[in-house]
């Protein structure tokens, strides 16, 4: 995966199907991860110290 700065920007419109489907998987993958790692937080925050570590 290379980036030539506008280049990159027109490429991803040669084949729109696939690098859609990069794109939703790309974005599921930081939501869960966002989310996860938001749960993980406010548990530490509900929980005592000492059960989660």
């Amino acid at each position: 995966m290379s980036r030539y700065g506008t280049s990159g920007g027109e490429r991803i419109e040669v084949k729109p199907s696939s690098n859609v489907y990069t794109v939703l998987a790309a974005v599921g993958f930081v939501v869960v991860v966002l989310a996860l790692l938001a749960m993980i937080t406010k548990a530490k925050e509900l929980m005592p110290p000492g059960i989660m570590e």
